[in-house]
């Protein structure tokens, strides 16, 4: 019972965000970003104002996103909503994860109580509740994905290059989600140097595959 009891949580307290949301309206911010994921959905351009190539976004990610799942509705709050649920559910099981990756001697007991705690402060946050409708759960969810395989990169090495990839790829969405994202993929990128003493080409390559797209058509773009 104690165990399946931070699952319960992360249930609820996703259900309890997004009432929340649906209830306030997410945050205006977003609301910039729906309209203009709208507009690319329309074959106007991924722009605020039809016809003026401004970059009025700071989520690339998101937008594209949003953008992808329109045929499902063009209500682009409910998509937001739904995407952001699906982030939340993501977050609190890679909460559980990370809960779970202490010293060996760590007891099943003790663990579930750890994800307890980390889901309860987590997705209980006003700040986090506030920002359901945004690219907020979905930039959080992708840090920790970044980290937690990165993590088994280090701790299962005959399968490290599949988990560096993954690595590669949970930082690349989390750049496109919010540039600052970046900073993750350098630090487990220069720990990796530090540590292993080679570059992960592979990955590296994965990386830049996944986020320079974007880099290079804004640059062109927008100017």
């Amino acid at each position: 019972l104690l165990q399946a009891l931070p699952w319960a949580l992360v249930v609820l307290l996703t259900a309890l965000n997004l009432r929340f949301a649906v209830h306030m309206q997410p945050n205006d911010d977003a609301f910039i970003t729906y309209r203009v994921a709208r507009n690319l959905a329309s074959g106007l351009g991924p722009v605020f104002n039809p016809g003026e190539r401004v970059l009025s976004i700071t989520t690339p990610g998101y937008m594209l996103l949003l953008t992808a799942s329109s045929w499902l509705s063009r209500d682009f709050v409910a998509l937001a909503m739904l995407w952001n649920g699906l982030a939340l559910l993501a977050l609190g099981a890679l909460l559980i994860d990370a809960s779970r990756a202490g010293p060996q001697r760590q007891t099943p007991a003790l663990a579930a109580l750890a994800a307890t705690v980390a889901v309860a402060l987590t997705l209980s946050n006003n700040l986090l509740g506030a920002a359901v409708g945004m690219e907020t759960p979905l930039y959080l969810a992708a840090l920790l994905a970044v980290f937690a395989a990165y993590r088994r990169a280090l701790q299962q090495p005959a399968q490290s290059d599949r988990w560096l990839l993954a690595t590669a790829a949970a930082a690349a969405i989390a750049f496109l989600l919010r540039p600052d994202g970046l900073l993750a993929g350098l630090v487990v990128g220069v720990h990796w140097l530090a540590m292993q003493r080679r570059v992960p080409w592979r990955a590296l390559g994965l990386g830049l595959l996944l986020a320079l797209p974007w880099v290079l058509f804004a640059w062109g773009y927008y100017g």
